[in-house]
């Protein structure tokens, strides 16, 4: 995704902090930390981690209701 790399060219270049909303979570690979937020209060702060079984975890982790 080209806007995905000059999201994070801008971010480790020029240490720009890019704040994305999206229901989209194959893109949380791309960041370093997902919140969730429910009726518009940050729920809980998450590090994204690198290995991907902890990814998947994550993302049954947010889906959850």
């Amino acid at each position: 995704m080209v806007i995905m790399e000059i999201f994070r060219r801008l971010n480790k270049e020029l240490g720009m902090t890019i704040v994305m909303v999206t229901h989209n979570l194959e893109l949380i690979s791309n960041c370093h930390r997902v919140s969730r937020i429910s009726d518009g209060v940050i729920t809980r702060t998450y590090e994204v981690p690198q290995v991907r079984e902890s990814l998947e975890q994550l993302i049954r982790e947010l889906t959850a209701v």
